[in-house]
């Protein structure tokens, strides 16, 4: 799957959704991003989720699903 502009095979994005399973911070899903070395954020609305900002410091955001 064309995310951005890499290229992400189906297991990896079974592999990230399993591991936010539970995760609220947006902080912390970049990380799990980071370590299967995704960069875009598109990869939220693929797994069905949405960035809730809350003020403009970005270690307030959480994720949730949609």
């Amino acid at each position: 799957m064309l995310i951005g502009d890499q290229l992400i095979d189906n297991q990896t994005l079974k592999a990230v959704k399993s591991e936010l399973n539970g995760v609220k911070k947006h902080s912390e899903a970049l990380i799990i991003f980071g370590n299967y070395g995704i960069k875009s954020q598109q990869i939220f609305d693929i797994l069905g989720y949405k960035v809730k900002w809350n003020g403009l410091d970005p270690e307030n955001a959480e994720i949730v699903k949609i």
